[in-house]
């Protein structure tokens, strides 16, 4: 073999070992961004899709379909806010709070963080204007703006009204991948909506001592530690409470 083509396959070949290490790499900071929210932010999407399903009785092509849809849309809803989230936080909170991130451990900047919210963002769009859930899209992101960009995250009542709001974004999409009703669907999450808006202080409880670096005023600062907890116990209660009024009377019709 001449020493030209040697060359052609060596340079080939260095071409594809720096691809697979730039994406063998992007894999894993991906999954180091969002391994702490994935709970939170991408499971409900295969979970409230399968419910859409089952209440319009979908057939089995349908559900494939769905929940293909789902599961990448999801992806797209979940990878922003962790984005947004790990931008937002930066150092001073995460060297405190969340040691592990990959900004702390130096392994991206903020800026090639913020870049990838833009382009995440960016083809979530495309992708939910061809889903038809582009309204809900665009909720998500305007609450996103607000709440990282504009710092509504670091006023306490403000970040637990804008994740409960998110709710609405995440989980009225998911209905709607299933293929049921609006209204069947806004029985259910309403009462979400209110069971989020009460516990989303109970994780800023863990967070304290970096959320008081940082300079916010999350609900539990706010409060106080005791007072912090009636609160949001009284919350789940009050949930507990709508729960058996508007949903166990009809639950025969389901």
């Amino acid at each position: 073999m001449s020493p030209a083509v040697n060359r052609v396959d060596g340079s080939r070949n260095n071409v594809l070992f720096c691809l697979y290490t730039a994406v063998r790499r992007e894999v894993k900071l991906t999954y180091s961004l969002m391994e702490s929210n994935f709970d939170a932010a991408f499971v409900p999407f295969p979970i409230f899709t399968t419910a859409s399903l089952i209440y319009r009785r979908a057939t089995y092509q349908e559900a494939i379909s769905s929940l293909a849809y789902a599961t990448l849309y999801g992806f797209f809803f979940s990878y922003s806010i962790d984005l947004a989230n790990n931008a937002e936080g930066g150092a001073i909170e995460d060297h405190i709070n969340k040691p592990n991130r990959p900004i702390v451990q130096s392994r991206t900047t903020v800026a090639a963080t913020k870049i990838r919210f833009y382009m995440a963002c960016g083809t979530w769009l495309l992708l939910s204007y061809v889903l038809d859930l582009y309204i809900w899209s665009l909720l998500w992101i305007v609450i996103l703006l607000f709440h990282y960009q504009l710092h509504v995250s670091r006023i306490g009542p403000a970040k637990d009204l804008s994740m409960a709001l998110g709710v609405i974004s995440q989980l009225m999409a998911c209905w709607k991948l299933g293929g049921s009703d609006t209204e069947s669907g806004w029985r259910w999450v309403k009462l979400i909506i209110v069971w989020t808006f009460f516990t989303v202080p109970i994780q800023d409880f863990r967070d304290i001592p970096g959320d008081l670096a940082a300079g916010r005023k999350t609900t539990p600062i706010l409060l106080g530690d005791y007072p912090a907890r009636i609160y949001t116990s009284l919350g789940l209660m009050s949930t507990e409470v709508s729960f058996h009024d508007t949903i166990i009377p009809n639950c025969c019709y389901y």
